[in-house]
């Protein structure tokens, strides 16, 4: 699954185009910021862990510096509060269209381990 920009935050999905290209820069202390094809900012707020990760067109210090962690050839990502990006489900509701259950499918939020799973 590849990370796909959207206007509503980081979703997963199969297949690879434009919206799952990134550029990854090295800031201050070691720490990364991740751009997206329209250069916008990778964000996550430290005080509200359980909200999605966004994208956000101002970068934001703390909110888009990421440290990174390595293991077995990948990395994972860890924000300013301690806490990693993890995929999480939402499972959609009936009252949804086809359209926005797939792009409610699969985001990404903040969780005390990697991979976790909500």
């Amino acid at each position: 699954m590849y990370w796909s920009s959207r206007p509503n935050g980081i979703l997963g999905q199969n297949e690879r185009d434009h919206t799952t290209w990134f550029q990854v820069c090295i800031v201050d202390g070691g720490k990364v910021e991740i751009i997206d094809y329209k250069g916008e900012y990778l964000s996550a707020d430290p005080q509200n862990p359980g909200a999605p990760v966004t994208i956000v067109k101002d970068r934001k210090s703390p909110d888009c510096d990421f440290g990174l962690e390595y293991k077995n050839q990948k990395v994972a990502l860890k924000a300013s509060n301690g806490k990693y990006v993890s995929r999480i489900y939402h499972i959609p509701t009936e009252t949804h269209s086809i359209e926005a259950q797939k792009e409610s499918a699969d985001v990404f939020s903040l969780f005390d381990r990697v991979g976790a799973d909500a």
